[in-house]
């Protein structure tokens, strides 16, 4: 019987990480959450053992420490630093837990620190090679770092094929490459074409308002190369338009849908002023759409410099002034391009 008993116990499956005992066919370590690849929690409802600390299923924490719980509300909260001190405590005792890397690399992002964020995700993944999640994050990380993020988008959308967030930043990944190639004289429209047709798909996943201005940045992207090769970007500066106008619809105060609407009118009175046509109208819509912009987010420099622009071209001289230095002030790096505009109205 003993020598039963043993054999059983040499038979069953140890964590890798803390040599705990795994349940039959559990994913994730109960006691130190590690990824285990080999089963009451709040996420999936699988029933738990009263020692258990991480789900065996989804590996969800079943008792979430006040550290990671505040962590979370921190990050949902924008404050970035307060969620990584509180996610590195955590991590401190559940160094094997991949969602707690995850979620630090999600703060990091917010502060800028990229190659630390990248550090995390790298971690995350090493401990769980099969949450399209982890992906995602590193993604972005790597999309905020000017590198290529598709491979890592790709292997998640291998593993989900309806995370239409994946799909979103897909769209802006194709954007970023037309971008890099219109810097180096080739054509960025292909990968434009292959923006919008991935964003088309997050829309019909999930529509969002995400999805419809991540779509309208990618025409506005080509109809500013339209504008700058001399040929006519109204068709696609309206599909841009009525893409913010849905945004707008769904979450009325989508700073981004604001802001890049105001982009598209001061591109349409571009357009028409070249062709010595009326451009009041798109002007004062601009106005509108950048005042509405500050009044939700009112250190947003580059809508102050919209407005000071759209506000100069219709000859409101002091308003105009407000607005440069405004945006100036908030944002010293829009000085170059700003400048030589506020030194005109001036004049």
């Amino acid at each position: 019987m003993i020598l039963l008993l043993v054999a059983g116990l040499l038979l069953q499956d140890a964590c890798g990480s803390c040599r705990s005992p795994l349940k039959p066919k559990a994913k994730y370590c109960t006691q130190c959450g590690a990824f285990a690849q080999s089963a009451t929690c709040p996420k999936c409802g699988l029933k738990a053992d009263p020692t258990d600390k991480f789900c065996a299923e989804c590996g969800t924490p079943i008792r979430q420490s006040e550290e990671f719980m505040f962590g979370m509300k921190a990050l949902e909260s924008g404050d970035f630093e307060g969620a990584a001190k509180r996610f590195t405590k955590y991590l401190v005792e559940n160094q094997h837990h991949p969602s707690g890397y995850a979620a630090r690399a999600r703060a990091y992002l917010g502060l800028g620190r990229l190659e630390t964020a990248l550090e995390d995700a790298d971690r995350a993944i090493q401990l769980n090679s099969s949450d399209p999640a982890f992906y995602e994050i590193r993604a972005e990380i790597r999309l905020a770092a000017g590198q290529d993020p598709l491979r890592d988008l790709e292997r998640a959308l291998k593993l989900d094929s309806k995370r239409a967030s994946a799909y979103r930043l897909a769209s802006k990944a194709h954007v970023a490459r037309a971008r890099a190639s219109a810097e180096i004289g080739k054509d960025p429209i292909p990968d434009l074409q292959e923006a919008i047709a991935v964003a088309d798909i997050g829309i019909q996943l999930d529509p969002k308002s995400a999805g419809f201005t991540v779509r309208a940045q990618a025409r506005l992207f080509q109809a500013r190369y339209e504008l700058a090769r001399q040929t006519d970007p109204t068709s696609t500066l309206a599909k841009a338009i009525a893409d913010f106008d849905r945004a707008i619809e769904l979450e009325p105060h989508s700073v981004d849908a604001y802001l890049g609407r105001t982009e598209a009118s001061i591109l349409v009175a571009v357009y028409r002023r070249n062709l010595r046509m009326d451009a009041q109208d798109f002007l004062r819509k601009a106005i509108e759409d950048a005042t509405q912009a500050v009044r939700i987010n009112p250190r947003l420099a580059l809508a102050l410099a919209w407005r000071g622009q759209a506000r100069a071209e219709l000859g409101d001289k002091e308003a105009a002034v407000a607005d440069l230095t405004e945006a100036i002030r908030i944002d010293p790096t829009l000085e170059p391009t700003l400048r030589p505009i506020l030194d005109k109205v001036r004049r």
